[in-house]
């Protein structure tokens, strides 16, 4: 460090050269605005899966709240187990088609007949009209039909 102090003391620059340099400025400082393309594409992304996450969780939320309801019949184990189901499953037509909302027992049955796609109706679909009758119910067979007619759109 001394002998830099000694060359600077030694050497003698012309008054002239030191007038034509720039003065030293600070470097400023980069704004983070405007943001960059790169920046601008992942946030468009973002937003695009946010925004389908959200289309697609409303969408699917009545379903989940029939599917809880249909667990819930399921899971009490009572007598009224047959009409529970039967009044779910007219809720969920009620809700998701509206040339069948208003459809009589018959028309009911047959419309289960043709989205299940067999010729004989199930025992458990009118049920709860007979005395004395409580059917083992196919659980499975309910379930399908819930996620069937609350996937079609509403006519």
């Amino acid at each position: 460090m001394a002998s830099l102090i000694f060359l600077a003391n030694q050497i003698s620059v012309p008054p002239e050269l030191l007038e034509q340099l720039a003065p030293n400025d600070p470097i400023t400082v980069v704004s983070p605005w405007p943001l960059a393309i790169g920046y601008w594409i992942v946030l468009i992304i973002a937003l695009a899966l946010f925004t389908a996450f959200i289309f697609y969780w409303r969408r699917t939320q009545k379903l989940r709240t029939y599917l809880k309801q249909l667990k819930t019949i399921r899971r009490s184990k009572s007598l009224t187990q047959c009409s529970d189901v039967h009044l779910l499953l007219r809720k969920v037509l009620q809700n998701h088609s509206v040339t069948l909302a208003s459809c009589n027992d018959k028309q009911f049955s047959q419309y289960i007949l043709s989205t299940l796609q067999t010729t004989e109706l199930p025992a458990w679909v009118n049920a709860h009209y007979r005395d004395n009758q409580q059917p083992t119910l196919p659980w499975s067979e309910i379930k399908q039909l819930v996620k069937l007619w609350t996937k079609e759109a509403p006519q």
